[in-house]
């Protein structure tokens, strides 16, 4: 995921095995590479990790907890979001976006103060409504889960969040 992010302008494109030296690099860690053919050596030279950018803070976290589930010999968890109801008083109705159908699949009702929890996926969408717009639907808070495996995602839906999703919904 981080080598496809870093693909350069020109399409030249990096191998994993490269970001992860890439990463020690920028750790402070000095490498000696072995190399069983002329490609590889070409691959892993100093002139080659240099010559890929540096990897902002998200991506070296990503890296980094890739690199520890291999090293334990353990998959790294799918993505957990976490839903807090932050409203005052109130329920928070929350479903699952089926971007294919445009369907909304209930998910939970959260009672104000609580958290709701769920496993999910990068690029999952999901909703919530307070539970005066059930019916009406007209403010509506709309979440994407933007983290991957092994990360987690925190959503803080307050009162103020739904109606400003609702009054920039109105003005497109």
């Amino acid at each position: 995921m981080v080598a496809q992010a870093l693909k350069t302008e020109d399409d030249r494109s990096f191998t994993p095995q490269q970001i992860v030296l890439k990463w020690l690099v920028q750790q402070g860690v000095s490498i000696t590479t072995f190399a069983p053919d002329v490609a590889a050596v070409l691959e892993y030279s100093p002139r080659s990790l240099a010559s890929i950018p540096d990897l902002t803070r998200k991506q070296q976290e990503t890296v980094e907890s890739v690199v520890g589930a291999m090293l334990r010999g353990q998959d790294l968890p799918p993505p957990m979001a976490k839903f807090h109801n932050r409203m005052m008083d109130g329920l928070l109705h929350l479903f699952w976006l089926n971007e294919a159908t445009g369907e909304e699949v209930p998910v939970d009702t959260v009672k104000a103060g609580k958290t709701y929890v769920s496993t999910t996926y990068q690029g999952h969408k999901f909703i919530a409504y307070a539970d005066d717009d059930l019916q009406t639907r007209e403010q509506r808070y709309v979440m994407s889960v933007e983290r991957g495996y092994g990360q987690n995602q925190h959503f803080l839906i307050k009162e103020a969040t739904l109606q400003e999703s609702a009054s920039a919904r109105s003005e497109l």
